[in-house]
């Protein structure tokens, strides 16, 4: 892999990122998280490789995201590239099996289309927007990741069961 092209890659693509570690490492605003109010501030890092055998990974120091950095995540991230991707491709099958499976991401992705057109969804958005002063409508809900029903959420996600014990 090309590390310095991809490297070069990440800082042209991923806003207000930056060297760190002596260009070992990027830092820049994590994917998965608010990260911070202020835009300087950034908590995800994403490693660059070194060696032949070593993967390139990322890890916010707030949410904990972490994980491989694979041709879906630069799709993710919406920074792909097919020359930086087929690069990684590659890469990643030269690094042994036990690093990849140490490394693989663990997060779960959740199904945000739950916001259901019906009167009580109607209410609950009216309800935040007069609350908060806004005029959000059910995409400003799924890109914002409000949730207006829980029942709904766990039903799309197929989650059956709850782990919480009563109260």
């Amino acid at each position: 892999m090309n590390s310095e092209q991809y490297k070069n890659h990440l800082l042209k693509m991923i806003p207000s990122a930056k060297q760190a570690s002596g260009g070992r490492v990027i830092n820049c605003r994590c994917f998965f998280c608010p990260d911070s109010r202020n835009p300087n501030s950034a908590h995800m890092y994403i490693s660059i490789p070194q060696t032949e055998d070593e993967p390139s990974l990322y890890y916010c120091h707030k949410c904990h995201a972490k994980g491989m950095v694979t041709y879906k995540t630069l799709i993710e991230w919406d920074i792909y590239n097919d020359e930086v991707a087929m690069d990684l491709i590659e890469h990643n099958k030269k690094c042994s099996k036990n690093v990849l499976k140490q490394f693989k991401s663990n997060k779960y992705r959740v199904i945000l289309s739950n916001t259901k057109d019906n009167k009580n969804s109607e209410i609950k958005l009216k309800y935040i927007n007069d609350r908060i002063g806004t005029r959000y409508d059910y995409a400003d809900l799924r890109r914002l990741k409000i949730v207006l029903n829980l029942e709904d959420l766990l039903k799309d996600n197929h989650i059956e069961e709850l782990t919480r014990d009563d109260l």
